[in-house]
């Protein structure tokens, strides 16, 4: 499960470069299609990282105390969403005032998600960075504990 988590985040960051791309290449008619494909490219990443995410948690945690340690992944996921979102939108939203009454509605628009696109294909590197630490840290503990028995 441990080497889901790296390869679920990997493929979130492909699916939002396929969104990104999608949002500022093609005509508006057609973006809303490509970007929903793009974002079940995405959701299909993050959906591959909750679980194994949960269960590596619980696996160092005693039985007795499963609850509590569930209880506070989902509050740290929980806060990690928003702290995300809230960083996202307002980035978004920055970019649309400081370009109103400068460009077409449009091309702020798409300036705007370009920016705030590009905070979450920064987040998701990040997460792939601590993902990679986690599962080398975990590999080499393996090895190092396997070599002690023998």
């Amino acid at each position: 499960g441990r080497i889901l988590v790296p390869v679920g985040v990997a493929i979130a960051i492909v699916g939002f470069v396929l969104v990104l791309l999608a949002a500022v290449s093609f005509p508006p008619g057609l973006a809303p299609w490509y970007i929903a494909a793009a974002m079940s490219v995405a959701g299909f990443g993050t959906g591959l990282v909750i679980s194994p995410n949960q269960a590596i948690t619980l696996s160092d945690v005693p039985v007795t105390q499963a609850g509590v340690a569930g209880s506070m992944t989902q509050l740290g996921q929980r806060v990690g969403n928003a702290i995300g979102f809230a960083a996202v939108v307002s980035t978004f939203y920055s970019v649309i005032h400081s370009e109103t009454g400068k460009a077409t509605t449009l091309v702020t628009f798409h300036d705007g998600l370009r920016n705030g696109l590009l905070v979450v294909f920064g987040l998701f590197v990040l997460t792939l960075i601590v993902a990679l630490v986690d599962l080398i840290g975990y590999r080499r503990r393996r090895a190092a504990a396997t070599s002690a028995l023998d």
